[in-house]
């Protein structure tokens, strides 16, 4: 063998070496001699202190020690750590910065020992690991062993379902068992009134066989008629025949205790049980041409509709003043009198006698093709709806103008005076000319309690000039502008001189009392006067509206944002806050106080021009709601039986999206069909449109990905164009699909390309391309690449970013307020709106106009007083930057 070379066991100790190196993770190489004599074992600590000491090895690792030299990429951090925190809810951020940040803060790391930088996490020493590592484990050691416990209960669990469904097997064999012992007693009973009468019908067939002289019916032949009525199942059934008719409904007022039958009567207010719908051949005025149309009967009153969708109304009649009339296949129903009656000249009077029922429209004709008991059952419903109307419509109200509830009867033989007094009154024409002709006239009005409002030349009562059914009618006030010129700052008020004498010239004032198309004009020179009719008069309809409501008064229907409605009961004591907490309990929705309920008409009705209002939460629904509502209602469309199912609802809507609240899956799901509805419906307003076209293409994303599978979704979905010409309109704003109705067929197949083209594009670089950050990049891709950071892009994520994004926008997520903007010259009614992004003021209007916009980071304070003498407003006082 040969000996070995110095040069031999160098080269064997460096591979040696290189091998050591090879396997770690090394930063820093120096060598150091472990003694001087160079026998290997020999270690001197003193010789090797000395070296690291003057090689300066010492003061690197120091220096590297204070320079934060323990690195990790931050990605890994924050997925391998964020089992440790505390409220993973509270993580969310839209970088993975910042959830790192939020992630060390609730581990309370010292903030000297750690930086965040854009990819890496530098730290300080190893031992912030350790301590990270070892809270890991307790969590995870708190998972396992709530999973060891769910894993054992598991057995007790399956013995409990089995004992539970035997128990449930056993109580439903009870029940059935009570259930069938109760029918065999309803069985019983039911044969024993059959028995009595097949009994009472065999006397009456006997009764009418005494009035009939017929050789056929021998003693044999009635014996085996009357064995067939008393015995059917033994000797079979046989056809009745008797002659008797039914009696016709008497409506009579139910007596209370406490009636003196001597002197007056008194009654409950009567209650409108009639109601049927359908279609008919109608003809308006005798000698007009039929049309089909749908009819309405409800609460007395008939209506003619177009249709049953649009519900315009054609013509309406309250039964009270009604006459039927049974014709060949034909109803004839006759109006005696109109919704305003006013008495005029005898000529007049009987060349509108001749014309109404003949081609006008006080006769309405009811024809019907096909079943025959179509008009049978009409007219039957029809009679007893004219005896409801007349018994409703002559009862007497309980009417107290103090605000004191009197529980005493009201005498229902003589209608009681509520106020009477002189004012002016005028009717206007149907057209201008015959508006120039009309002038104001002064008469002497009555109120009675049932609801009638007639005027008389004087005080005396002897001629009645007219007369209004006053429960069919809203009230209105009327804001005149002043046309006297304004004296100049300084200068006394200009007085009127007569003979030596100076009078002041006062303003008076007028009100309308609107019943759709037909406007009745009151005023007085007085404003007191004016004034305390107008509380009369709001008192008196408030109460006159519980005759005929056209709305529910015991039930109250809520529209969600998904399409489907809710009803529930409703008192006279249930409030806005009330439906929100049940329908949020109902739905499972986390935080109460982020819904609120908005109710939304068909025009702008409501203060400040506006069509939606959110209800404060101490509002009552029945008695300042839906008052409102039957209000409007009659001003609107006046004497109807119906109204459009969307001409008033109450929607829940998200009104703020501030509170960091973990959301369930209902809660997701309502919030995405309110975002996408205020996407359609306009109120997501943006500059670019392209961020319109990437939220259709989100949108599409998500309903794309609901129906599939975990294998379906992990492969790429790639669009091409023309697939979504057809579902275009569910995605993008409703209005510019009704500026596209204008345009000509190969424009509007170009456009609708076009659009195509531009979601399927956004689609596809918003799921496969990489999105490079830019200053030019649009909210809804810089919300994309924050979200593809932390999660794949999933219908879940879809729905995140496409809420996210859409809640930003000043209109959406937003509780609005009509509220006064104070400046040096002028006061001016804006609409206040604040959600998300801040706070937003808008000038009224029905296109409202963005003036301002402010952040809540630029608000220094915040005050809000409220001012009782005025009502549906909010005043605002703001400190700005």
């Amino acid at each position: 063998l040969k000996k070995k070379t110095v040069s031999k066991t160098f080269s064997e100790s460096l591979n040696s070496l290189m091998e050591k190196l090879r396997a770690t993770e090394h930063h820093y190489i120096r060598c150091l001699k472990p003694n001087q004599t160079l026998k290997p074992g020999d270690w001197d600590n003193e010789f090797m202190f000395k070296q690291l000491a003057y090689s300066g090895t010492l003061e690197v690792t120091q220096i590297r020690k204070a320079g934060l030299n323990v690195r990790r990429p931050l990605k890994h951090f924050y997925q391998y750590y964020k089992v440790c925190a505390d409220d993973p809810a509270a993580l969310r951020a839209g970088t993975v910065t910042k959830r790192a940040e939020l992630l060390l803060k609730q581990l309370s790391v010292d903030e000297s020992k750690y930086r965040v930088g854009k990819t890496l996490l530098f730290l300080q020493n190893y031992e912030i690991i350790d301590q990270l590592d070892k809270v890991r484990e307790l969590r995870i050691m708190e998972y396992v062993i709530n999973l060891q416990s769910f894993f054992r209960m598991l057995r007790d669990y399956r013995r409990y379902r089995i004992i539970y469904r035997a128990v449930l097997r056993m109580q439903g064999f009870c029940k059935s068992w009570e259930i069938r012992r109760a029918y065999n007693e309803v069985r019983g009973t039911a044969k024993l009134f059959q028995r009595y009468a097949r009994t009472y019908l065999a006397h009456q067939k006997m009764l009418d066989w005494k009035d009939v002289d017929d050789p056929e019916l021998t003693p044999a032949k009635k014996r085996e008629i009357l064995l067939k009525i008393l015995h059917p199942k033994k000797h079979g059934a046989a056809r009745i025949g008797l002659s008797g008719r039914r009696r016709p409904m008497r409506l009579q007022p139910a007596r209370v205790m406490g009636d003196d039958a001597d002197d007056v009567e008194y009654a409950e207010m009567p209650k409108f049980a009639v109601s049927h719908e359908g279609w008919l051949h109608t003809k308006i005025g005798k000698w007009n041409r039929s049309e089909k149309l749908y009819i309405s009967l409800k609460q007395g009153t008939l209506t003619i509709f177009e249709d049953h969708e649009s519900l315009t109304p054609v013509l309406s009649y309250n039964l009270a003043v009604c006459s039927l009339k049974s014709e060949d296949s034909k109803l004839v129903l006759t109006r005696t009198e109109k919704l305003y009656k006013h008495k005029v000249r005898s000529v007049r009077e009987i060349g509108r006698r001749i014309k109404g029922p003949l081609w006008g429209t006080d006769c309405v004709v009811l024809e019907a093709e096909g079943a025959p008991d179509v008009l049978p059952k009409w007219a039957e419903r029809l009679e007893e709806s004219i005896a409801e109307a007349k018994l409703v419509d002559a009862y007497k109200m309980q009417v107290n103008l103090d605000g004191q509830d009197e529980d005493g009867p009201v005498n229902q033989k003589v209608a009681q005076v509520i106020k009477e007094g002189y004012m002016r009154k005028k009717k206007p024409g149907n057209s201008k000319i015959q508006d120039l002709k009309r002038t104001w006239e002064r008469r002497y009005f009555v109120l009675y309690n049932d609801g009638k409002l007639k005027y008389y030349d004087s005080r005396a009562k002897r001629d009645e000039k007219g007369s209004l059914d006053l429960r069919f009618f809203s009230l209105q006030e009327i804001d005149e502008d002043v046309e006297v010129d304004e004296e100049e700052e300084g200068e006394e008020k200009q007085a009127l001189k007569v003979q030596n004498q100076f009078f002041r010239i006062m303003k008076g004032k007028q009100f309308a009392l609107n019943s759709g198309k037909h406007v009745f004009f009151l005023a007085s020179p007085e404003r007191e006067v004016c004034d305390e009719w107008i509380q009369t008069l709001q008192t008196t309809l408030a109460i006159l509206y519980q005759k005929s409501p056209i709305f529910s008064q015991e039930f109250l229907r809520v529209c969600m944002m998904d399409g489907t409605f809710m009803t529930m009961p409703m008192t006279e004591t249930t409030k806005c806050r009330d439906v929100i907490r049940h329908l949020c309990k109902k739905h499972a929705l986390n935080n109460e106080t982020e819904w609120g309920l908005l109710e939304i008409w068909d025009h702008p009705g409501l203060p400040g021009g506006l069509s939606e209002r959110k209800l404060p939460n101490e509002e009552l629904l029945l008695d300042q709601t839906t008052l409102a509502w039957e209000q409007a209602a009659r001003k609107r469309y006046g004497l109807v039986s119906l109204v459009p199912m969307n001409a008033f609802k109450l929607v829940l809507r998200k009104v703020t999206s501030l509170l960091p609240q973990a959301r369930t899956k209902k809660e997701q799901h309502l919030e995405f069909c309110q975002a996408l509805a205020d996407l359609r419906e306009g109120r997501f307003t943006v500059p670019d449109k392209t961020e319109i076209y990437e939220l259709a293409a989100l949108a599409i994303f998500k309903d794309l990905h609901e129906g599939m599978s975990d294998e379906e979704q992990e492969e790429e979905l790639l669009l091409e164009e023309g697939q979504l010409t057809a579902q275009l309109h569910h995605y993008l704003p409703n209005h510019w699909f009704k500026a596209l109705e204008m345009k000509r067929g190969a424009l509007q197949k170009q456009q609708l390309s076009d659009w195509d083209a531009l979601i399927v594009h956004s689609f596809n670089e918003l799921t496969r391309s990489e999105l490079v950050e830019s200053e030019s990049m649009s909210q809804v891709r810089r919300i994309v690449q924050a979200f593809r950071m932390e999660t794949e892009l999933n219908s879940v994520a879809a729905t995140r970013m496409f809420i996210e994004r859409v809640r930003l926008a000043p209109l959406c997520f937003s509780a609005q307020f009509v509220a006064e903007m104070w400046s040096v010259d002028k006061i001016l009614k804006v609409l206040l709106v604040i959600n998300y992004g801040g706070l937003h003021i808008y000038r009224l209007g029905p296109n409202p106009l963005l003036l301002s916009t402010f952040d809540f980071n630029t608000l220094v304070s915040w005050q809000s007083m409220n001012d009782s003498a005025r009502q549906e407003s909010i005043v605002v006082c703001c400190s700005l930057l």
